[in-house]
């Protein structure tokens, strides 16, 4: 982890819809014998329960500013919001976390970016926001890499439309499908462009049209390596 004596490595996959993430995710871990899958936020577990309650405090000015707006959000969002303040402190602290290559499906990239799509978002979390620079730092702190997928739209609509997890593009026009892709991938690239500056995660680029998974997470464990083993200030202190 970024900044830590231990010898341990926060990754993030990225990528809109049909870029490849879980298959990149399953290539990295059968790759990387120590590695695992961070889960998700569950506001029911018992285990992420003290992550919810250290939220509350910081939830709570948000909450009311959103209803005095007359916006309740959904679930989801309140979901992402405890995620994104309370998830960085939990990997910290975590003793699960201390050792080997945590691979992040959902992580801070994927939560900003929705955020950012989001029509009428929680008052308090727009990009422009306090809340989102600290949330924004918090992570730069932990996290070590994100890696970026892509590929080109029809590609990319084509996956979605024949794989068998639902999604909210399957079943839209191919001129609805592509915007859709094109809104999110803008909105990804905000948040990666602000999180590419001195001293934050290192940001991987691939494309999944010309490059295998198993490709793809060969090259980006070497790089990971390779930059693990840097010495100075900005290394990473971890092996693999």
């Amino acid at each position: 982890m970024k900044g830590a004596d231990d010898d341990s490595l926060i990754v993030e996959i990225a990528g809109v819809a049909g870029a490849g993430k879980t298959t990149l995710a399953s290539a990295m871990g059968a790759a990387h014998p120590a590695s695992r899958s961070d889960e998700p936020l569950q506001l029911r577990s018992v285990d992420h329960l003290p992550s919810v309650l250290r939220s509350v405090p910081r939830l709570i000015p948000l909450l009311a500013q959103s209803a005095a707006r007359g916006k309740i959000p959904s679930w989801t969002e309140l979901k992402l919001v405890i995620y994104l303040m309370e998830w960085p402190r939990r990997l910290q602290r975590h003793v699960a976390y201390r050792t080997g290559l945590t691979i992040i499906d959902q992580g801070p990239v994927y939560g900003l970016a929705r955020l950012g799509r989001t029509e009428r978002p929680m008052s308090g979390t727009e990009p422009s926001s306090p809340w989102w620079a600290a949330v924004a730092g918090a992570w730069f702190d932990v996290l070590d890499a994100v890696i970026w997928l892509d590929a080109p739209n029809d590609i990319l609509q084509d996956r979605v439309q024949t794989r068998s997890q639902d999604h909210e593009v399957k079943g839209r026009s191919d001129a609805e499908a592509m915007r859709f892709i094109d809104d999110y991938r803008a909105s990804y690239q905000q948040v990666l462009a602000r999180m590419e500056r001195p001293g934050g995660p290192v940001v991987m680029r691939y494309d999944t049209s010309t490059q295998s998974a198993s490709a793809v997470a060969a090259d980006a464990l070497q790089r990971l390596r390779s930059d693990s083993d840097q010495p100075g200030p900005d290394a990473k202190g971890a092996s693999l």
